[in-house]
């Protein structure tokens, strides 16, 4: 290590010899890493009480808008009843309140169904359902898949991907492919107390 005289010149003659100057040198390079690791570890914290820091919704009427962005493989007659299920049930308003902080079953009632809800940020929850039936035919199997982000105390957004597998001839009775796909967003907003 190279000392330069303006990084160990301190006014006090006793600190010149060079055992005090490798001190005083030591000392400052211990100061800038102590320095460097608060600075690094003030970044860390802030990072994670950013993620730490959910927003709370607000209780009261809270009204959702289901907006199909998408359908593939699905039978005509089932786009049709997908599209007009969102049409109703779109715009209606509920009264919520929400836990604080906010948990699993407070989405449960804003979503009305129950799903397997996990958090997996800061304001955002992934939610899945899994279900399976045996008919005489096949088995009918369905997934959804939900990501729900809360956006400010009177906004919440929600991506929903819904997949259905028929059996073969169920499908083609229904003019449908046997993997039929739906993406959904919806948007919920507190409209009132």
């Amino acid at each position: 290590m190279t000392v330069r005289p303006q990084d160990a010149a301190p006014a006090d003659e006793t600190l010149k010899t060079p055992r005090a100057m490798g001190l005083v040198v030591h000392m400052r390079s211990a100061g800038r890493r102590m320095m460097l690791a608060c600075v690094l570890g003030a970044s860390s914290l802030s990072v994670g009480m950013a993620q730490a820091a959910d927003i709370q919704p607000q209780d009261g009427q809270w009204q959702s808008r289901i907006k199909v962005e998408s359908v593939t493989g699905c039978a005509p007659e089932m786009r049709a009843e997908i599209e007009a299920d969102a049409t109703a049930n779109g715009g209606a308003s509920r009264f919520i309140a929400f836990s604080q902080p906010l948990q699993a079953a407070d989405l449960d009632r804003l979503v009305d169904t129950e799903m397997n809800w996990e958090r997996i940020d800061a304001n955002r929850w992934v939610g899945k359902i899994r279900e399976s039936d045996s008919t005489f035919l096949g088995r009918v199997e369905s997934r959804i898949d939900s990501v729900l982000s809360v956006y400010s105390a009177s906004s919440i957004a929600q991506q929903v991907d819904l997949q259905l597998s028929l059996p073969p001839l169920v499908a083609r009775q229904m003019g449908s492919d046997e993997q039929c796909q739906m993406h959904l967003k919806i948007q919920h907003d507190r409209i009132g107390e």
